[in-house]
């Protein structure tokens, strides 16, 4: 939850027994998470669980363990969310009601926990850094058979599965790389491609 102009997550009367985890809540106006108790009930804080979840800005509610600071976001005026490899999300999420895949269906967790928000960090040994702006292109997404890596200065492109295993790799000399992916089953993919800036990762679709 980014940017609201009101709570970020705002949990009201008849929010029993409920549980805020593994939350990303950022520059919300007036609150991050809130609790507004009904009239003549000041019990409904014990009657929600908030642990693990990442505050930028002021706030009503903490809860447990909960990590502060920017989060880090890809690009946040794009509207991307996943996390740069130096978010404090990484690996301080909880277990406690974590879903098994992130809203691009990776599995989670990968590496030494759960990340906190929406996208799980892809952490693999080979990935140095996620690029803000690299401008490369990988293209159609989702993809059916071939994908399009275009960019400049691109070197290596790297296919990798959901849990960051490499499946695929190979130099490349051109602006635009088409990649023969016929075989590979539905699901997500990562891309990671090594260029003259650095290394970025995409996340594509078949």
């Amino acid at each position: 939850m980014h940017d609201t102009p009101k709570e970020g997550i705002d949990a009201k009367s008849g929010c029993a027994n409920g549980i805020i985890c593994n939350n990303i809540c950022s520059q919300n106006r007036l609150a991050q998470i809130g609790i507004k108790p009904p009239q003549g009930d000041s019990l409904v804080i014990d009657r929600v669980y908030i642990e693990n979840n990442l505050i930028d800005g002021i706030n009503i509610e903490n809860g447990i363990e909960p990590v502060f600071g920017n989060p880090d976001f890809v690009n946040i005026n794009a509207g991307n969310f996943h996390l740069l490899s130096t978010s404090p999300a990484i690996d301080k999420g909880t277990a406690v009601n974590a879903p098994n895949v992130d809203f691009d269906s990776v599995s989670r967790p990968i590496g030494d926990g759960y990340d906190i928000g929406a996208y799980k960090y892809p952490t693999t040994s080979s990935i140095i850094n996620l690029s803000k702006e690299d401008d490369i292109f990988c293209y159609p997404n989702p993809f059916k058979d071939v994908l399009f890596i275009e960019g400049k200065s691109v070197l290596s492109v790297s296919i990798l599965n959901s849990s960051g295993q490499l499946i695929q790799q190979m130099k490349v000399n051109k602006k635009i790389t088409k990649i023969n992916l016929s075989h590979l089953s539905k699901g997500v993919y990562f891309v990671k491609i090594v260029s003259a800036k650095g290394t970025s990762l995409k996340i594509i679709h078949k």
